[in-house]
């Protein structure tokens, strides 16, 4: 009871001496170790880091990896490429989408699991949730669906002619988009890792298991 004591002690002052609330003293002094790293590694890169990023950089990260533009865009050149009957370009654009929609049920389902809160120390008050499982911290969505795209594009390229370098800046966006979330206080820094393990898995396991030949056939008969 002692050491709990003192432990409790010695968590109060780290975190108020950066402006913890008793939640947060709460919170740390009843999780793993592992989690309290992840908050005081977390809290530091928020305040110490993010000080130093100008708040726009974040925020235009954070709109353009949301789902709020990447699906009404990917629908709309999927719609265009089947008009225009551009099969190889609709099998692809299926594709992905597929992967948009497979991110958002892993994701959504991670996070009614998980149920882990947001962090603190960041108002989220702005931020805009579709679902109410997106209010959920663990995993990062954002994280998973800029690597789920960025991977996706980094495959297409090195089956295309111009290698893998021309999804270069797109694996920059996605590294940029990871890294703003704990620098704006949305995530945490496991939040963001496990977010990069879903978009991961997902791009690889579709580039796998869905093939654009046969989607491309599919469409082909869908069409005709």
């Amino acid at each position: 009871a002692a050491s709990a004591g003192a432990r409790h002690r010695l968590v109060a002052a780290s975190t108020s001496g950066r402006g913890g609330t008793e939640g947060e003293v709460e919170a740390a002094t009843s999780e793993s170790w592992l989690l309290r790293k992840d908050r005081t590694y977390s809290r530091f890169i928020h305040d110490d880091v993010g000080s130093q990023v100008p708040h726009w950089v974040g925020e235009t990260l954070e709109r353009l990896g949301s789902g709020l533009l990447w699906f009404p865009m990917t629908a709309a050149a999927l719609a265009l490429a089947c008009r225009s009957e551009r099969l190889a370009a609709a099998a692809l654009l299926a594709k992905f989408f597929a992967g948009l929609v497979l991110d958002v049920v892993y994701v959504g389902s991670m996070k009614g699991i998980f149920r882990r809160k947001r962090p603190p120390y960041s108002s989220h008050k702005a931020y805009q949730t579709v679902i109410k499982v997106d209010s959920f911290s663990m995993p990062s969505g954002h994280t998973s669906r800029s690597v789920f795209v960025a991977l996706f594009a980094l495959l297409a390229a090195r089956r295309a002619v111009h290698g893998t370098w021309a999804a270069a800046p797109i694996c920059v966006w996605a590294t940029a988009t990871a890294f703003s979330r704990v620098i704006m206080g949305r995530h945490y820094l496991l939040d963001v890792a496990v977010g990069a393990a879903v978009g991961t898995l997902n791009a690889c396991s579709l580039d796998l298991l869905l093939s654009e030949t046969a989607l491309k056939s599919l469409l082909q008969s869908a069409l005709s």
